[in-house]
């Protein structure tokens, strides 16, 4: 497989996640991540997938709309593992309380790890490196 043929494959994952998002679409929202996940946040707090999953859970119960996107900075491939580095922008509309509405701008740097497995490429590790909310 191609290095080309890969980030088409994970191009696609991250579609899948951004549409899984705005559909509020949890278990196809999970399904990017590896049960094995290791999620590093910014506060150097790892989680693993089942507290990622009880934790989108809630937050996809607020959220009344989501735009998201990314840029990819650098990618690395080495056998079955790909690394790449992102710039994630997200804008969010939450509700709060039952009348009001808070909407935020995220931006969010991150390398993410995957790994085939299966057959699917699938996030193994998540470092968030810098993120801001405005």
């Amino acid at each position: 497989m191609t290095v080309d043929n890969i980030l088409k494959i994970i191009d696609e994952t991250h579609s899948l996640a951004i549409k899984s998002m705005i559909q509020k679409n949890l278990s196809e929202y999970m399904s990017v991540f590896a049960d094995e996940l290791l999620y590093k946040q910014l506060n150097g707090k790892i989680i693993n997938k089942k507290q990622l999953t009880k934790d989108t859970e809630k937050y996809f119960s607020r959220v009344l709309s989501v735009k998201s996107n990314y840029k990819r900075i650098n990618h690395k491939l080495e056998t079955c593992k790909f690394s790449e580095t992102l710039i994630q922008e997200a804008e969010v509309t939450i509700r709060v309380f039952i009348f009001f509405r808070k909407k935020w701008k995220v931006l969010r740097k991150g390398i993410y790890k995957w790994s085939m497995s299966n057959q699917e490429w699938k996030i193994t590790e998540v470092d968030i490196l810098e993120e801001q909310i405005s």
